[in-house]
Order: C-alpha cells, then structure tokens, then sequence
C-alpha cells in the first residue's frame, strides 16, 4: 500500500488497469479472504486521492458496493471499507450523499450497536466515519437519531473502554454543534450529566482533579 502513496506510482497502477482489478476483488468479497479485500481497499483509499480515479470509481458505480462491504463481518473488511469511504467522502458533498442514500451511515452505526461484538478497534473506526462523512450533512441529525446512534453514544460514554468514550465525547460534541436542533435532541437525552461525569471521573483518574475546580 505504501507504493501508492507516492503521485507518480498512483497512476502507474492506473495505466495498467489495477484501479478495475481493485473494484473487482471488492466486489466479489466471496472469492477473497478478508485480509486481500482489506488490502484492496487500502490501496484504493490511496489512489482516489486524486480527482480523476476518484471519478472513475464513482462512475464505475462503485460506492454502492463499498457501502456493501461495511455490511460485512469480518471485521478487517469493515474497518477498511469505512476508512475508504471516509477518503472518497472527503470534500466531496455529492459522494457524502451517495453514501448516505445507499445506506452507509445505517451500516456504520450498526458497528456501535453494544449488543454487537465488534472490537474496539472497530467501534472507534467507525465513531470516526460517522462523523467524518456527516460532518456537513444536514439531513444526517435525523437519520443518526433513527438508527440509534444516540443511544450508542451514551452507552459507550458510560460503559465503554476510554479511547470509545473519548470518541463518543468528541461526537457528542460534534453533534451539539451540527444545529439548535441537534442541542435540544442531545439535552433530552439527557447527554449533559452523563458528559460531566465522564469528563470529572477521567480527571480524577488521572490525579488531575482537585476541589478547587468545584468552587469556581
């Protein structure tokens, strides 16, 4: 992956074809293991950094069948495909949408499902998606609220591992800046209290916490 990352090596894969052998292997995930899909994505997430294969890709119609590999369990293929997403996604309002209409958000959320069993590793790739391809999305606030994503938010601010928490935190406060109404969803789901005592217990744990922040 890291030959692609150089300009002149992204379009000698482009010359001899391996951006259409690429968007094979991802499209056919039941021929591939889930490492050489992984690859593939990564490799693509490199290559649509410029504008032209970007284009292709999309033309080629190939954001539906990466929103289709974030259905996917094996979790190497999850991860990757979210990462690719977030770089076609990238300053591209028609390709958030894309991803969006062709149900890509719903699929990420499902990754914060606590019920699931998704790694951490996982759950903080995905945090990071969501917030990454909604960030100037306004029809996103009310699709996030429909597919639960608030609830999420607040499990894993008070049962989750701390770099989940720390994620959860930085999207609830994504959130709260989306709209007026997005701070009024966040504050009846009461998202006030249990931001403070997660931000108290963490400086607390960390020795960092003293009375006087109390008396200010």
């Amino acid at each position: 992956m890291k030959v692609t990352e150089n300009s002149d090596n992204v379009w000698s894969v482009s010359a001899h074809g391996g951006v259409t052998v690429l968007l094979k292997i991802c499209g056919n995930t039941g021929e591939h293991d889930g490492e050489l899909v992984g690859l593939a994505c990564g490799v693509l997430k490199n290559l649509v950094g410029v504008e032209e294969i970007r284009r292709f890709v999309v033309e080629e119609g190939a954001i539906l069948e990466f929103v289709n590999l974030l259905r996917s369990k094996d979790e190497v293929i999850k991860v990757c495909s979210v990462d690719l997403l977030q770089a076609m996604a990238y300053g591209d309002e028609s390709i958030r949408d894309m991803i969006i209409q062709g149900g890509g958000i719903r699929a990420i959320v499902r990754a914060l499902d606590p019920r699931s069993s998704f790694s951490t590793k996982t759950r903080e790739v995905a945090f990071r998606g969501i917030v990454n391809i909604c960030c100037s999305s306004d029809k996103s606030l009310n699709l996030l609220i429909n597919y639960g994503f608030m609830d999420h938010i607040l499990y894993f601010l008070r049962y989750g591992e701390v770099p989940v928490q720390e994620l959860a935190l930085k999207a609830a406060f994504w959130l709260s800046g989306t709209s007026e109404e997005g701070k009024k969803v966040m504050g009846d789901a009461g998202f006030m209290p249990v931001s403070l005592n997660f931000l108290i217990q963490t400086h607390w744990k960390s020795g960092k916490w003293q009375p006087k922040h109390c008396l200010a």
